[in-house]
């Protein structure tokens, strides 16, 4: 649209948007709204796709746990290293030879 309207190419734009900001000739407002467009297939989610939706992210949400849990064993252990190699599954005198 700004290419028809200005007649110049996008990356004739994006270049001159890039060289006007390194030049300090371009101020910049906090972003005070966010818009987010979906396209929809259903009118109404069906129950099984909902469900379906609902595990998938349990089964992220676990993960993701699962993972800080580690995060958190790692910094409060104080033998860390052999924790790590646990993790690598080597043996720990194999990390420092």
């Amino acid at each position: 649209m700004a290419e028809k309207r200005t007649g110049k190419s996008l990356q004739e734009l994006i270049d001159h948007v890039y060289e006007q900001e390194l030049a300090g000739n371009i101020q910049k407002l906090p972003a005070t709204e966010r818009t987010l467009l979906l396209h929809s297939n259903y009118d109404e989610l069906p129950m099984d796709v909902a469900k379906d939706i609902l595990e998938e992210s349990k089964r992220v949400e676990e993960f993701k746990l699962m993972r800080l849990g580690g995060l958190r064993k790692l910094c409060d252990n104080p033998g860390y290293n052999e924790y790590i190699a646990n993790i690598l599954g080597v043996p720990y005198r194999a990390l420092f030879e």
